[in-house]
This record gives C-alpha cells, sequence and structure tokens, in this order.
C-alpha cells in the first residue's frame, strides 16, 4: 500500500467515524440503523432496543423487526451504510454455513466408512462363530472351543448388531445422497 493510499483509506475511516458519532438518532428506525452500524448484529440490537424502552405495540422488539428495518428502502446515508453492512454480514454467514455444510458432509463420510468398516469386522466375528462353510454352519472355530449353544447365541446377536449397522447405513447413504444433489 501507497503512503496516498494510505491517507485515503484513512480519510474514508476518519469519514466513517465522523457520520456514525455524528448521527443523532431521533426515531426508532434511526436507533436501530445507528444501533446495527455499530454492533452488525439484529438480535443484540433488538435486546437494545428493547433496553432502551421501544416496543412495537406492547411486545419487546425482535429480531424480524430490525431485519425489516435493514430490509426497507434507506432513507438517509447510514440506512444505506447498514443495509450494506447487512448484506455483507448474509454473504459472509451464507460462506460460513457452505463452510459448515462441506465440514459436516466430510463428518458424514467418515461415520459412512466407520459403520461400513464396523459391519465388516462383525462379519468376520460371525465367520468365527458360524464357519465360513454355507454347506456345514457352525463347523467353525468358536463352536469348537465353546460349544454350539454360544456360537448360535453369538451368532444371534451378531446379526441383529449388523441388522442395526445396515439400517443406519442405508439411513446415512440417504442423507449423503441428498446432501451431494441438493447442495
Amino acid at each position: 500500500m501507497t503512503i496516498d493510499e494510505a491517507r485515503e483509506q484513512i480519510k474514508r475511516l476518519e469519514d466513517y467515524i465522523e457520520m456514525v458519532e455524528g448521527y443523532v438518532p431521533e426515531t426508532f428506525e434511526q436507533h436501530a440503523i445507528k444501533l446495527y452500524v455499530l454492533h452488525e448484529h439484529v438480535a443484540r440490537v433488538a435486546k437494545m432496543l428493547n433496553e432502551l424502552g421501544f416496543r412495537i405495540g406492547k411486545r419487546k422488539v425482535i429480531g424480524t423487526d430490525v431485519l425489516d428495518i435493514l430490509r426497507a428502502k434507506p432513507t438517509d446515508e447510514l440506512h444505506e451504510l447498514a443495509v450494506k453492512l447487512f448484506k455483507l454480514n448474509k454473504k459472509m454467514v451464507k460462506g460460513r454455513v457452505k463452510m459448515e455444510i462441506m465440514k459436516n458432509y466430510a463428518d458424514l463420510l467418515c461415520i459412512i466408512d466407520i459403520v461400513k468398516a464396523e459391519i465388516e469386522m462383525l462379519e468376520v466375528d460371525k465367520e468365527y462363530w458360524i464357519g465360513k462353510n454355507e454347506h456345514l454352519p457352525f463347523s467353525s472355530i468358536g463352536v469348537a472351543k465353546y460349544g454350539l449353544d454360544v456360537a448360535s447365541q453369538r451368532t444371534d446377536r451378531l446379526n441383529g448388531r449388523i441388522a442395526s449397522l445396515e439400517q443406519k447405513l442405508e439411513h446415512y447413504q440417504a442423507i449423503e445422497k441428498e446432501i451431494r444433489e441438493n447442495v
């Protein structure tokens, strides 16, 4: 940045400070505008307006009331600035939301991989108890070591757990497909 550019930026900042500090709000809307320019947070502005004693009819001010002012056609220079700041903040929030969706999507893909790995591990455990041979079930290490009763109970539990994980996997994969198609 050159010295001239720095001076120009300082001048713009001084003008900004002068405009905000010199703005004397007289109406509810003007108070909302000035507070938004100072704080850039709709809910915080609504809370501050309530603390100042403002009401909409008999009810407290809510964020939607502040949003309505920010969405209205600007009535003065500070209102124009508030609208610009609001639009800029809205774009930034959308960007953060998209990043959060992408982070959650990546987490979802990890969960899907973990559930698949769990199912594979349980299938290996099931082989230990039931055996690999489809024609001779329960000809396995688990049966030889612990007996048929224990092997069949363990196999039933494993089958239940595998079925449960497969349902979860279907659910997660449906969510993943929906995100992939809509984002």
